[in-house]
């Protein structure tokens, strides 16, 4: 009886110990919130337009992980910038800040970003920084238990403690167990789907087009350009640019 039991155990570790050696594909939706003062905008065909503009910047992006290596990037997007002359109104839209794609290196503990400010590509090299308190609150996202954990800056992520990669969407990771979703001020990221043992290596390239600069460097310039658009507010991720 006991090596029977002993067997089922061995069995059971097995996945979990050997997953965080496998390649991993992971895709996720990136919707963007519309804001509260876009939603309570005195003209409902303002709002609606500007909501469905916003709409129409949710991305695809994906994630590949091998070995405590990983990038994340964009797999598809509706549309990056456009007008919409439905109802006569012009909606213009463009995002600050994001863009491009993050590149992390758990062994060497450094990440690399490729950000843009307009049409711009910055290189942002930093030590990777997760300080997360964990919570005890759980919930399914697909098939998968999640829990819950929340940082400094009141980011809310969902990691599956089944998946043991501490990696995860952008520069998100540090948590015992793949997040599968994260909200910011902005944005909800959450993934759609995931795969193991896909040919993941010849993906996993750091960035290498654009301006090599210190995230103070590049939050100092996108200060300026928000500035010279007329946007208010301290929000350093994606900042969403709306004419009208």
């Amino acid at each position: 009886m006991k090596r029977i039991i002993y067997c089922m155990m061995v069995n059971f570790l097995i996945p979990a110990s050997l997953l965080n050696a496998q390649p991993v594909k992971a895709v996720y939706g990136e919707n963007l919130k519309i804001p509260e003062n876009i939603r309570e905008l005195d003209n409902p065909a303002v709002s609606a337009a500007v909501s469905a503009q916003l709409k129409k910047m949710n991305k695809t992006m994906v994630l590949y992980y091998e070995k405590g290596i990983s990038l994340f990037e964009q797999l598809s997007a509706k549309n990056d910038t456009q007008s919409d002359f439905s109802n006569n109104i012009n909606v213009q839209t463009m995002q600050l800040g994001s863009g491009g794609c993050y590149y992390k290196d758990q062994k060497q503990k450094e990440s690399i970003s490729q950000e843009f400010i307009a049409d711009k590509a910055f290189l942002i090299t930093e030590p990777l920084n997760s300080k997360w308190k964990l919570l005890p609150e759980e919930k399914k996202i697909g098939n998968y238990s999640c829990k819950k954990a929340v940082n400094d800056k009141n980011d809310t992520a969902w990691y599956c403690p089944d998946i043991p990669i501490n990696d995860g969407p952008y520069l998100f990771g540090g948590l015992p167990g793949l997040i599968l979703e994260v909200e910011t001020a902005s944005k909800i990221i959450t993934m759609q789907s995931i795969e193991f043992e896909s040919e993941v290596k010849d993906k996993i390239q750091p960035p290498k087009i654009g301006k090599k600069i210190s995230r103070d460097e590049f939050n100092k310039l996108l200060a300026k350009k928000k500035e010279e658009l007329g946007v208010t507010g301290d929000k350093k991720e994606g900042v969403t640019v709306i004419k009208m």
